[in-house]
Parts: C-alpha cells; sequence; structure tokens
C-alpha cells in the first residue's frame, strides 16, 4: 500500500514539474513569436525601402513562410497584409510623391494584395507539413505566377494604355516579363534562405528540448 501510494506522490510530482516545463516554454514561446511577428513586419519594409531591383524583394517569399510559420491562421493573412501596407504607404507618400496628398489606397491594391493572400494560403497548403527543398522550390515558382498573373491582368483592366480585348491583355501580360525574371529568382533565392534556416534552427532547438532533464 505505502509503495503505490510513493508510487502515485512520485508520478503526480513528475507530472507537476513537467507541466510547468510546458507553461513556461509556451510563455517564452508566445514572447519569441511576438518578437518574430515584429522582425517580419519590419523585413517586409526594409527590403521595399532599399535600394533593389525591380521586384527582386523577399515579399512572396515571406507571404509563403508566414503562411506555413505563423501559429494563428489570422495572423497568417493579416500579419503580411499589414507589413505590405505600412511599406506601401511609406513608399507611395515619402519615396514616389510628387506633391503633399496623402495616398492610402489605390484601385490596383486590390491586385496585388490578393495576390498576396493566395500565396499565403499556397504556403499554408503546401509548406505547413513535411516540408523539402523541391515543394518549396515549387511553392516559389508557384507563387511568381500568382502574383504575375493577378497583378498583370489588374495593370491590363485599370491601365488606359492596354486595349480592353484579348490583345490588350497579351500585351499587358508581355510588359510584364522582365519583371517577372526578377520576381522569380527572388522567390526561389529567399524561399530557401527563410525555410531553410528556419527548419534547421527550429530542428536544433526540438533535439535540445528533448535532452534537457526536469530541474526538481
Amino acid at each position: 500500500m505505502s509503495r503505490s501510494l510513493e508510487f502515485i506522490n512520485a508520478r503526480i510530482l513528475w507530472n507537476t514539474l513537467f507541466l510547468r516545463k510546458i507553461i513556461i516554454k509556451d510563455m517564452k514561446s508566445t514572447q519569441k513569436h511576438t518578437l518574430f511577428v515584429a522582425g517580419f513586419i519590419l523585413i517586409v519594409c526594409l527590403s521595399r525601402l532599399i535600394p533593389h531591383e525591380y521586384n527582386f524583394t523577399p515579399v512572396a517569399a515571406l507571404c509563403l513562410f508566414g503562411g506555413a510559420v505563423f501559429l494563428k491562421n489570422s495572423y497568417r493573412f493579416i500579419i503580411p497584409l499589414i507589413a505590405i501596407f505600412i511599406s506601401d504607404f511609406l513608399l507611395n507618400n515619402f519615396v514616389y510623391n510628387t506633391d503633399d496628398s496623402i495616398t492610402l489606397f489605390s484601385n490596383f491594391m486590390i491586385w496585388t494584395y490578393g495576390s498576396y493572400l493566395l500565396i499565403v494560403a499556397l504556403g499554408m497548403l503546401l509548406l505547413r507539413k513535411n516540408r523539402s527543398v523541391l515543394k518549396i522550390l515549387i511553392s516559389g515558382i508557384a507563387a511568381g505566377v500568382i502574383f504575375f498573373l493577378i497583378t498583370n491582368f489588374g495593370s491590363w483592366l485599370y491601365d488606359p494604355v492596354y486595349p480592353k480585348n484579348l490583345l490588350g491583355l497579351l500585351e499587358s501580360y508581355q510588359a510584364g516579363i522582365p519583371f517577372f525574371r526578377n520576381t522569380f529568382y527572388s522567390n526561389i533565392l529567399f524561399s530557401l534562405i527563410f525555410f531553410v534556416s528556419y527548419d534547421l534552427i527550429t530542428q536544433k532547438k526540438t533535439d535540445a528540448l528533448a535532452e534537457e532533464p526536469l530541474n526538481v
């Protein structure tokens, strides 16, 4: 009887310590996730504000990345849009603006933001689990194609220079081909950097946690 009580008490103590370890880990994880979100927004903004080749930015790759690794579904869609909106606001009003007007939205933003939301969804579908280099490459290429097709369709729809017929639509896509090259290369490069780095870091932390003893 006494041995049974000792076993039960020992089991309760072990479960309590294990639960405490999980709670502490979750608190630290929440704090790190907050910093991660802030860093995500900062990277997107800086990547668009510093001098760079047209369309050679990590924005689409970060949308894939956010869709795959953010903990909450709302974060996966809202955080990339917030980051892109902040950088759009800074670019439109302090870099490209030639007068004192303030621009918050434009008709074309529907198409760019819509394409980024689809890229986030692509990251959720293909890269949340069982990631591989091949899947990352395919997702990066698919993200570029999504952005190219949707944004150039928006250009054809709103830009008066293009006739509103099939020939005008093809002209719009033809005009976007030089920019697609940079989109293609940047998506592949930055997607590999983000996902491979993240998976290596998280794997090391998982291995370290598994080896960490419980402190009594």
